[in-house]
């Protein structure tokens, strides 16, 4: 092996493993690390280590807990009063003290984007704390954004100023998807490569597709993000127009099991969404007792196509050959739709899924077989594109300058 290859990898910018598509992001970027140096070290900074370690056990990971600054509620009651006056800039509050040589890559998959209802919001408080952590990495170490979707930013100059300031000092950006690549080419950011999302990489289970279901995944977090006060009553009405048409049961399938956060937990909410549905739908509706990302697909299978919010529940889906339509509520659907299938026909804004889920189902279900290989086809060009992922991991993230 290379002894020039950084053998120190560090993976931050996610905030546990009990998001399954963090898990997948984890799951993925460890098989191509290792086959980038089966030698390299691979450590996850973690907010919640125990569970963290308990996910991916398997793995051969090492997990950092995250560590806090000393005076670290001063530096609080600072950023608290630097929110407040509407300023960009805070201190960060964590420590990253590791070898000289270490690479640090940000994984999260959708960190550097707004809501798109601030898009045009003058007002709105642009802080990220990744770019704070970001800015305190670079001053020593190589930082890659990886596997990521980036913007749009919006209108405000103040707010595009402070997002690409920081990207244009990134060492490399791998996107996942070419709208955030013809973004980013578009505001001079040309440091880039497109590749495929670290989830395509996490392997395929071997279980049989028993076609019994319709899977159903929402989530909180997309509900939101949208301006609009009645998409819960949007969805409702949709899964009711599902359930009269095509005859056939729903699954709803948790992608996120958050026991802290309500407003991040898609069990509680898909309870609570059953719940709301009168007693003829109700019965109809059955929640997936799912515990990790691997674990999903095992609901996945039994599944005929799948609508999900959760842009990793729908790339777990298509990597097990199931055709899905992707519930939008950032471009990270957009773009991953037309990456699987050639064009955004089978994304909808989640604010419209009243309107278009109906249509969008029956094209599916007529042109089943059609879908079906488009989605093998993509499998099989993703698989071939490996060995040149690998050469690019080498060359970007582990060759040291």
């Amino acid at each position: 092996m290379n002894e020039r290859l950084a053998n120190d990898i560090h993976l931050i910018g996610i905030y546990g493993l009990y998001n399954f598509g963090c898990e997948a992001i984890v799951r993925g970027t460890y098989y191509l690390l290792k086959k980038a140096n089966n030698n390299c070290n691979i450590y996850l900074h973690s907010y919640n280590s125990s569970l963290d370690k308990s996910i991916i056990k398997d793995l051969d990971i090492r997990i950092l807990p995250i560590k806090r600054k000393k005076l670290n509620y001063l530096l609080w009651k600072i950023n608290v009063f630097l929110k407040e006056h509407k300023s960009n800039y805070q201190i960060s509050s964590e420590n990253y003290i590791e070898k000289k040589d270490s690479v640090f890559l940000s994984i999260g998959g959708d960190i550097y984007t707004i809501p798109e209802k601030f898009w045009n919001d003058e007002n709105y408080f642009a802080y990220n704390d990744l770019i704070t952590k970001g800015e305190e990495i670079l001053k020593r170490y190589k930082l890659i954004i990886w596997g990521a979707s980036i913007g749009p930013f919006g209108k405000s100059l103040r707010i595009n100023n402070y997002y690409f300031s920081h990207l244009k000092k990134i060492d490399y950006i791998f996107v996942r998807e070419n709208l955030s690549y013809n973004y980013l080419k578009e505001n001079f950011i040309n440091n880039l490569s497109v590749i495929n999302d670290p989830a395509f990489y996490v392997p395929s289970s071997d279980i049989p597709n028993t076609n019994e279901f319709i899977g159903m995944n929402f989530s909180p977090l997309s509900i939101g993000e949208m301006a609009s006060d009645n998409i819960k009553l949007e969805i409702i009405n949709a899964v009711k127009q599902v359930c009269k048409k095509y005859k056939r049961q729903i699954l709803f399938i948790p992608h996120v099991l958050s026991k802290n956060n309500v407003n991040d937990d898609d069990y509680r909410f898909l309870i609570n969404l059953r719940n709301s549905m009168p007693d003829d739908f109700k019965k109809n509706i059955i929640i997936a007792n799912n515990k990790n990302f691997l674990d999903t697909k095992i609901y996945l299978k039994k599944c005929k196509i799948v609508i999900a919010a959760r842009m990793h529940c729908a790339v777990n889906a298509i990597c097990e050959g199931i055709p899905t339509i992707f519930l939008c509520y950032s471009q990270k659907g957009f773009g991953m739709a037309e990456n699987i299938y050639g064009n955004k026909e089978f994304a909808i804004k989640l604010d419209e899924i009243e309107l278009q889920l109906d249509q969008k189902i029956q094209i599916l279900l007529d042109n089943y077989n059609y879908y079906k290989l488009i989605i093998e086809n993509k499998l099989k060009n993703i698989r071939g594109q490996e060995e040149g992922l690998i050469d690019l991991i080498r060359e970007k993230i582990m060759e040291n300058s």
